[in-house]
């Protein structure tokens, strides 16, 4: 097979596996807003014509005009590594398409130079290396702004299509059969009708909800226990066990060692979220734990999401600061304890910066809302952050939150 023609079934592979995963729902966004093209022209401002590229994914949100995101796809089937020149010209030709949500993705079936791969993270480029032997995703690292609370986040769309596409591209024996990607959204709009099929006056009254009874409502219409009484042993580095969910017995096992703590709700939460979300997946406990652990990127304020194992826990995080903490009602609590403290201005945001009155007022509002929800202060930094309810030096126009 000559060049041309390799490179030409590369491509055709791409487009095959990419369209019947996202029409059967694998992209964990409803197919009819997910369009999967070949050979697709857009528009260049800069040559007043249009340019075509290999493949390209257009994600329409409900009543868009237009695509609401556009991943662009460069397929190369090389014997030799993929040189920084072709992905600088690959994201010359990104840049000319019009658009805020345009991300560029380079898929090849050999490796890239490191210079290729500074480049694309310069750049905010996602390289995907895919090969008998495995595969390797390259996300960009660049800060993410801070954010008013809003439905679709586009760094969260990003990293669905990027772990999307890395299972998708994975060999056969790393691929996690039935893993949907799961929006930060999605996510929330799940826990909270959860909620409301349980007990709907706890969404309007803006109530934590009662895990007593919640656990019997759960046990009663979806067949799940949970058993607290056998210690879990400790896992392949020697940590702790915690909690763990047995797919086959639909039980939730937590260690009595916690029973009584601040960690309890969210342990249990969590794995309800494996409960909801991964019971149906195909993976065995080796293939899991051969997913390495989930790095700490200081430039992303997070950590990364780069191969399915990350993607799991961090659905099961999500699902589980949702159900604990739903969003309203961490709103309006926190608004009315900012009330009672006296500050008028930004409420329903907590400024922390090295100001003495703002970092009491952070610790005491933690305190409060862990004390209000039954949850660790760990737990409430968490979801404060992931609702962009924090704000940090450097994101905000004023600088104190004002009594």
């Amino acid at each position: 097979m000559n060049t041309t023609a390799k490179g030409d079934a590369f491509e055709e592979k791409a487009y095959r596996l990419i369209e019947q995963a996202v029409q059967s729902g694998q992209l964990g966004i409803l197919p009819q807003s997910s369009r999967v093209f070949k050979k697709k022209k857009y528009y260049s401002r800069d040559r007043e014509t249009d340019i075509i590229f290999d493949l390209a994914i257009e994600v329409w949100l409900p009543g868009a005009p237009t695509y609401s995101f556009l991943f662009i796809i460069e397929c190369k089937s090389y014997s030799h590594p993929v040189p920084v020149n072709d992905v600088e010209e690959f994201y010359a030709k990104i840049a000319q398409v019009a658009g805020v949500n345009v991300k560029g993705v380079f898929i090849t079936d050999s490796t890239f130079q490191e210079g290729a791969f500074k480049y694309a993270r310069a750049k905010g480029m996602m390289l995907l290396e895919t090969s008998s032997e495995g595969y390797t995703i390259r996300l960009p690292k660049k800060a993410r702004p801070a954010a008013p609370h809003a439905e679709e986040d586009p760094l969260e769309i990003a990293l669905q299509v990027h772990l999307f596409l890395a299972n998708l591209f994975a060999p056969a024996t790393e691929q996690v059969p039935g893993l949907r990607y799961w929006s930060a959204a999605a996510l929330e709009n799940r826990a909270v009708a959860l909620l409301g099929n349980y007990k709907p006056s706890l969404l309007k009254e803006y109530r934590p909800v009662d895990l007593s009874g919640f656990l019997s409502h759960l046990e009663a219409t979806y067949g799940v226990r949970v058993e607290t009484t056998m210690l879990l042993g400790h896992d392949a580095q020697g940590n702790d066990i915690l909690g763990e969910f047995d797919v086959a017995a639909s039980v939730i096992y937590i260690t009595p060692a916690i029973r009584d703590t601040p960690r309890f709700a969210f342990v249990l939460a969590h794995e309800l979220g494996h409960f909801f979300l991964h019971r149906e997946l195909h993976l065995s406990q080796q293939l899991y734990d051969s997913f390495r652990d989930s790095a700490y990127n200081v430039a992303l304020g997070r950590h990364e999401l780069t191969n399915p194992k990350h993607w799991i826990e961090w659905q099961a995080n999500q699902f589980a600061a949702a159900l604990l903490l739903p969003e309203d009602a961490l709103r309006v609590h926190l608004i009315a304890y900012q009330i009672h403290l006296g500050i008028s201005r930004n409420r329903g945001t907590i400024y922390c910066d090295h100001q003495p009155v703002n970092r009491e007022d952070y610790r005491s509002t933690l305190n409060y809302l862990a004390q209000r929800f039954g949850v660790s202060r760990t737990v409430i930094k968490y979801r404060l952050h992931a609702l962009h309810i924090i704000v940090r030096p450097g994101h905000a126009r004023w600088v104190r939150q004002g009594r």
